[in-house]
Formats: structure tokens, sequence, C-alpha cells
């Protein structure tokens, strides 16, 4: 290796405040003004709700108000106006983890489901497979509540970075 470069830890700290390249960032615009909170809507630049077609689109159709379920609040510590952009971010690290527990957790119990069926209770491979599915179902509604439970634990881990020129 050469003396100019240095090596990165392959550990991630949990303190992303202080370093703004681990953040990831966002553009959201305010939507409601209340006296200690804030209430914003990032802007989608693509998919659902992002292009003229979305009233015919099955996706669009199937969530009752995708506008307001994307709805998210900070503390109003900066005298916010309504209809302005803002910049939001959020820790990569968090986010990793948050995707690492909504995928793994549901893949782990059908895993475990399916082999616990088929080697410990001895059913056959339709059984095994009901289970895993069972498992899924585990799985998901594990999600449900972890994530229920981290985010009244952890509260919001967005912060506000800048305004938007405009």
């Amino acid at each position: 290796m050469s003396d100019g470069f240095s090596k990165l830890s392959p550990v991630l700290s949990d303190d992303f405040t202080g370093n703004a390249a681990n953040n990831l960032e966002s553009c959201a615009k305010v939507v409601a003004v209340d006296k200690d909170i804030v209430w914003l809507e990032p802007d989608i630049a693509s998919g659902c709700a992002g292009c003229s077609h979305s009233a015919g689109c099955l996706s669009a159709l199937t969530k009752k108000t995708p506008a307001e379920s994307r709805r998210f609040s900070l503390p109003n510590d900066h005298d916010f106006i309504l209809g302005e952009q803002v910049i939001v971010a959020t820790s990569a690290h968090l986010l990793v983890k948050t995707a690492l527990f909504s995928y793994g957790m549901p893949l782990l119990t059908l895993l475990v489901f399916a082999i616990f069926a088929k080697y410990s209770l001895g059913f056959g491979d339709g059984l095994a497979a009901l289970a895993s599915l069972l498992g899924l179902a585990v799985g998901f509604a594990c999600v449900w509540l972890g994530n229920r439970y981290f985010t009244k634990r952890s509260g919001n881990s967005l912060q506000f970075v800048r305004r938007v020129a405009g």
C-alpha cells in the first residue's frame, strides 16, 4: 500500500452526527406547520405519484393516500414556512440496519420454520413448504412490530440540514 492512502476502519460507528459524509440527504416540502411541529413530505422524482399517469396506475390505486402516508414530522426549531423546500438527512448506517432487519427477518423466519418442520418434526416437503409460508408471515409480523418499537424508541432519526435556495 502507498503511504498516501489511509486504511478505512471496517467498523461503522453509531454516531454519524459529526460526519456529514455518512449522511443521506433528501429534499422535502413543508406541508403543515404547527406551533412546535412541522410536517414534511419527501420529493419523489420517479415512481408512484411521480408522473402524470399515476391516477391510472394500479400501484397508485391500491394506496389510500400516498402523499399522507409519506409525511413525517420534525421539531419546528427553524421557523419553517408552509410550502418551502428543505434538505433533511439520516444516517446511512441506520438505513443499512433497517434494510437488513426488514429483509433479513422474514427470510430468517422462513428458513427456520421450514428447516424445523422438515428435520425436527419430520414433515414432508408439502408441509415444510406450508411451514415456510407461516414463517414468512411471522417474519413480516416481526418486522411490523420491530419497526413500531424502534420508531418509538429512537424517535425521529431525520435531521434538518438546510433550506433550499429558491
